[in-house]
């Protein structure tokens, strides 16, 4: 057999492994590790995307009390009157929501429980979102691969599409919901086209196209998070540097990046009165430590958020984020090698000149991130390490090969030759691989475990409690309006701020049927969780813990609702409604299921039991 057929054959078996395993990866989270959404942010947007796929256009059920006072001012500036039923978002960047959606005409979605009767049973939506992310994995990996081969050979392409296949924070960045995969294929994609420009212009060839279509793929990556602006800074710093006569390119670029961002600058002016639209309070979120909600979104306004410690916040970001590149990056420990190969002179000048553009683009994004903040660290939605990791990694490949072949080695063991890919697969390899043997391992692995406290079977219970002119303010409003798929508002930061809020209801035409308190913070220790979060609400959230609440420590009653009426299933989860629902039906869909049974006076007494959600005392 010759050489090159033998290298033809472990080629086709590599190939054939490497497929097997992806499609084995996939259907272990999609089945075996799957446990529907893990993230607020992803949920968030996942119910935008399902009012879109509605016809409802970019509207969100999930009301952030900050966006609401500043909506309702815009509304009397212009003259029009608040729409709480449509609600339009601009806080979200709109490509990931709108691709969902899509995906949710396309398949024909059904919002009901997978599984009917079954309290811990799958939201099917959620799987679909999550199969859609992976989907936009796979075909990151592929384009990773062609683009690494480009650079360097295709032995350096192949191990870092490996890498990728065994990058545990990547799948688990797919079951969250929120854009990260979509941004990795349409950063490597924009960057592919960017290499082919670079490399045209040391071949005195056309660039202009490239850098336009490239252009055009990192405006589509803003319009899935706006915080990706930041990178493209760095490409319009290469662009300059670069890209002969100098100037024109950079300029090409931003006006070809602005066209595609444009129409939905226009929708958030014509919303908020502003371009940034709702997004602009994220950088506010980074500034104060929060992220999607919070302190900041939580706030009635923008003057009642402190942002005491500011620079000592920024260095500690910073340092936090080099200190923890290797775990940000999804543990491909080749990637941070990518800065040693910084000091290695390529004989290639496309390849040269390309690492000092990624390096632009990674410190504007670092830039971002230390602005907007990563709380959460690897699973942060505003994470955008984990995007340059595949591009990073080929570059460190590069220079361990160099290094690696200084050493003598036997050229009969070829397995020695490879020892340095080998190493860096098994590194990178070892978190996924102890997950899988962790999961495996324990006896509650499977659909039927989804993300507590986020339970579809028994938030679905608010959607048949409440009505369609009926508002819920939530401790988890991004839970209600996913789940329960009904309008929620986030509980706002002082007490006082409520009245406002309630005038602001009614004046849209609609009612606060009452507050939902999930496990989120009933679960809170009481001094350093509940009194630093909730503060004013801190009797009503922990209700449940206590028997006595003196009425002084608020100065507001809330009698209006003053109906326990709680989910017999899950003790955790209370609702204090504003009227009687001892008579509404549970979840029609639900077999097995009786009408729920709420506390009464006495044993022999029909009427409801009715609580002041303040004082623990019984009412006539």
């Amino acid at each position: 057999m010759s050489v090159s057929s033998r290298i033809s054959s472990r080629s086709i078996i590599g190939w054939a492994l490497a497929i097997v395993f992806v499609f084995a990866m996939t259907g272990y989270h999609l089945k075996m590790d799957y446990r529907g959404l893990s993230s607020p942010i992803g949920m968030d947007q996942a119910q935008i995307a399902r009012e879109i796929a509605r016809g409802n256009g970019m509207t969100t059920n999930n009301v952030r009390p900050l966006l609401l006072s500043d909506r309702a001012r815009h509304a009397e500036e212009v003259g029009k009157e608040l729409d709480l039923e449509n609600f339009k978002d601009t806080y979200h960047s709109p490509l990931n929501p709108l691709v969902n959606s899509i995906m949710f005409k396309l398949s024909g979605a059904d919002y009901s429980l997978e599984e009917e009767g079954e309290q811990l049973s799958s939201y099917g939506p959620d799987r679909l979102i999550t199969a859609l992310s992976m989907v936009f994995l796979l075909g990151s990996i592929g384009v990773a691969y062609l683009l690494v081969s480009r650079i360097f050979d295709r032995k350096i392409g192949a191990v870092v599409a490996v890498l990728m296949i065994f990058c545990d924070l990547m799948w688990e960045f797919s079951k969250t919901g929120m854009p990260q995969m979509l941004m990795l294929l349409l950063f490597m994609v924009a960057i592919f086209f960017l290499y082919k420009a670079t490399e045209n212009g040391e071949l005195d060839l056309p660039t202009m196209p490239w850098l336009v279509v490239s252009a055009l793929f990192f405006g589509l990556l803003a319009l899935t998070h706006w915080i990706t602006v930041w990178i493209f800074f760095g490409v319009i710093a290469y662009a300059l540097i670069v890209f002969r006569p100098r100037g024109v390119a950079a300029l090409v670029m931003t006006l070809t990046f602005l066209a595609i961002i444009s129409p939905a600058l226009y929708h958030n002016y014509q919303v908020t009165g502003q371009i940034g639209g709702d997004a602009r309070y994220v950088i506010y979120e980074g500034l104060t430590g929060a992220e999607g909600g919070g302190a900041l979104m939580n706030s009635f306004n923008i003057e009642q958020v402190q942002m005491k410690g500011l620079a000592s916040r920024v260095l500690v970001e910073s340092i936090g984020q080099l200190n923890n590149v290797v775990s940000l990056m999804g543990a491909i420990f080749a990637a941070p090698l990518f800065f040693i190969a910084l000091l290695h002179p390529f004989k290639r000048p496309e390849i040269a000149k390309f690492r000092w553009g990624i390096l632009l683009m990674w410190i504007f994004a670092v830039i971002g991130m230390t602005l907007f903040g990563l709380p959460g660290k690897q699973l942060s939605s505003n994470q955008m390490h984990i995007i340059f990791a595949p591009i990073m990694a080929g570059y460190g490949l590069a220079i361990l090969a160099v290094l690696w072949s200084r050493v003598s080695i036997p050229s009969e063991l070829p397995m020695l030759r490879n020892g340095h890919l080998i190493i860096v697969v098994l590194l990178s390899a070892l978190p996924i691989l102890l997950g899988i043997m962790k999961t495996l391992s324990s006896s509650g692995w499977g659909q039927a475990r989804p993300q507590y406290p986020y339970l579809p079977g028994y938030l679905v219970y608010l959607n048949e409690w409440v009505d369609d002119d009926e508002i819920i303010v939530s401790d988890m409003s991004e839970g209600v309006a996913w789940y329960a798929d009904r309008d929620a508002i986030a509980i706002p930061s002082r007490m006082e701020d409520f009245s406002e809020i309630e005038e602001l209801v009614k004046d849209s035409g609609m009612s606060i049927a009452g507050f939902h308190i999930s496990p989120l913070s009933v679960n809170l220790p009481f001094i350093d969780g509940t009194r630093n979060t909730y503060r004013d609400w801190a009797p009503l959230v922990t209700l449940p813990q206590r028997t006595f609440i003196d009425q002084k420590q608020t100065g507001v009653k809330l009698d209006k609702f003053a109906y326990n009426t709680f989910n017999m299933m899950f003790s955790d989860m209370y609702f204090w409604s504003n009227r009687d629902r001892s008579n509404q039906q549970l979840n029609p869909k639900t077999d097995g299921l009786k009408q729920l049974e709420l506390p009464k006076k006495e044993e022999e007494s029909d009427e409801l039991e009715s609580f002041d959600p303040i004082t623990s005392e019984g009412k006539d």
